[in-house]
């Protein structure tokens, strides 16, 4: 189990004292000076060590530097190619963590555990067991690993009254860390007075640094944070307002909000899933009608006027996966109940046959049949081939008695319309919004290779530069339903860089620097398609067709 930042505070106390000891004995015998600070050097453990800190405040990192030295080890403020061996940081971001990554083969990436190790045991660790992907796991793990709910929130507690205890200036460092983020806490309910006391501590933590806390759902929400081990329902219920909200909002473990607040820095919310396998499933798996709506509408009542006075219809064709790539051939479906749910909680009606006698009735008092008109009827159609609504009564009758327009969209319509707060022509985006011949498919479902270069798992992580508006919100919702995702912030971390035509700036600069793949959106229409390896089923991508910036020869292709 990765130590945590009160056994770290321990460990760095009793080195302390161990040094001073050690310091003052040396100094209770002038005549036996030199022998003893030649038996100290032979037992320093990082005499060979020139290290550099990063992400730590002032106070920190002296109390660092000087147990650097007293290991026998040497510091720099500046990280230096040529001096530096080790970069100590709790951060997987920065000018220095970059430069370090960069030159693995040079600089050993290390979190502060490397240093306490280091000063309990007299012995140079081993730089992997302390690196920042290994104490992420091991927290995340054992928390993972927990046999039941209750020690899961009880993990967390004196992690809570540590952070809750921190020194007056540390707190106000870290007064800002959370104000762009509004909170929903989800699963602490139930009269339990360990629920409960776990809440009222988030609850501070989170005021403390600013951070805005909603006790209903609205369309505000940035995060919601899941008890862990909480109700498997619950859990799928966040997942589909994570998907349906305006704001996208992350589904997170409250260790995020702890581990946040102790690096007084925000944390990658993909590290920090909400902790769901302590309990088992129900037998059935499906969220029950009655939740889907209720939270749906909940997470959206502020917004809930985008599709009034809009009639909608749903049409899913019959969906056959590709038999012989069933891994990157997957094809993309819709829950019609969620579909029709989420239209509801913005002001939408579903199309009955009351309604059309309705608009029968209403065409008949009005002699302006272009006002008759003026109300619209969207099909919304996934599964590919060409939709037919004539194989829907009602949308036929609609037609033939010209009550109202008809148009066929896509389910990323809703959700765009909804993101930007309005309809919009679905011709806008035609790729997305309008239905295809041809059926969606996914591009990894789980954690697939994206890049055999890189010599590991690792998932479509995707950042966009140079669109706006619309086209961005639509873009964004098919690489979350593709599986992909999205970063609004690039960094080295990622994958692609979807440019679009004429575009430049920093991020292009960037994607070039790190050798990510620079594609245009015609990338991500074409797997949208054929699936990752693309129509020819390349297995290692089809990038190469759809390049903006050659990364090797740093040329443009627009």
């Amino acid at each position: 189990m990765a130590p945590t930042k009160s056994d770290a505070i321990n460990d760095e106390g009793s080195a302390s004292l161990f040094l001073l000891s050690t310091l003052s004995s040396s100094s209770s015998s002038q005549g036996g000076r030199k022998r003893q600070r030649e038996g100290t050097e032979k037992h320093r453990p990082l005499q060979d060590v020139v290290a550099c800190l990063s992400g730590f405040p002032h106070e920190r990192k002296d109390e660092f530097h000087q147990l650097i030295e007293s290991l026998g080890g040497r510091y720099t403020r500046e990280l230096n190619l040529d001096k530096n061996t080790h970069l100590i940081t709790e951060i997987s971001h920065g000018a220095k963590y970059e430069l370090a990554a960069a030159n693995p083969q040079t600089i050993h990436i290390v979190t502060p555990s490397w240093l306490h190790t280091a000063a309990k045991t007299e012995q140079r660790p081993f730089e992997a067991d302390h690196s920042i992907s290994s104490q992420t796991a091991k927290s995340i793990s054992s928390l993972l690993q927990l046999p039941s709910k209750q020690q899961a929130r009880s993990a967390l507690v004196p992690r809570l009254d540590y952070a809750l205890r921190l020194s007056h200036e540390n707190q106000v460092q870290r007064r800002s860390l959370f104000q762009p983020h509004h909170f929903y806490l989800v699963g602490f309910e139930g009269g339990n007075y360990n629920n409960d006391n776990l809440k009222l501590q988030l609850s501070k933590l989170i005021r403390r640094a600013n951070g805005t806390i909603y006790w209903e759902l609205n369309e505000d929400v940035t995060a919601l944070v899941l008890c862990d081990g909480c109700d498997p329902t619950l859990y799928k219920a966040a997942q589909i307002v994570s998907q349906h909200h305006a704001n996208l909002p992350s589904a997170v473990s409250p260790l995020w909000i702890v581990e946040s607040y102790e690096s007084n820095k925000l944390q990658s919310t993909r590290l920090y899933p909400p902790v769901q396998s302590l309990l088992p499933e129900p037998p059935d798996k499906t969220l029950p009608k009655k939740s889907i709506k209720a939270i749906v509408s909940s997470s959206t009542a502020s917004n809930s006027n985008v599709f009034r006075g809009c009639l909608f219809s749903f049409l899913k064709t019959k969906i056959e996966n590709d038999d012989t790539d069933s891994s990157r051939c997957k094809v993309l479906d819709f829950d019609v109940q969620e579909q029709a749910a989420f239209v509801k909680a913005h002001g939408g009606q579903l199309l009955s046959s009351k309604l059309v006698e309705a608009l029968k009735g209403d065409a008949q008092t009005r002699q302006d049949a272009a006002t008759a008109k003026q109300r619209k009827c969207y099909v919304v159609c996934w599964g590919g081939g060409n939709p037919r609504v004539s194989t829907s009564p009602l949308v036929s009758q609609l037609q033939r008695d010209n009550l109202c327009d008809v148009l066929l969209v896509t389910p990323f319509w809703l959700q765009t319309c909804v993101t930007v707060r309005k309809r919009v022509p679905p011709e806008r985006v035609p790729m997305i919004l309008m239905p295809q011949t041809w059926s969606m498919k996914f591009v990894n479902s789980k954690s697939e290779r994206i890049d055999e270069k890189l010599g590991h798992q690792k998932r479509l992580e995707v950042s966009l530069t140079g669109f706006q508006g619309t086209e961005k919100a639509a873009i964004i919702h098919v690489i979350a339903a593709i599986g992909g995702f999205y970063h609004d912030h690039m960094s080295s971390t990622n994958t692609h860089l979807i440019c679009k035509e004429k575009a430049s700036g920093i991020k292009l600069e960037k994607a070039v620097e790190w050798g990510l793949h620079v594609v245009s959106v015609q990338w991500l229409y074409h797997i949208l398609e054929h699936g990752y390896g693309g129509a020819e089923n390349d297995p290692h991508g089809c990038e190469k067709k759809f390049l903006v910036v050659d990364a090797a020869a740093k040329t443009y292709t627009f």
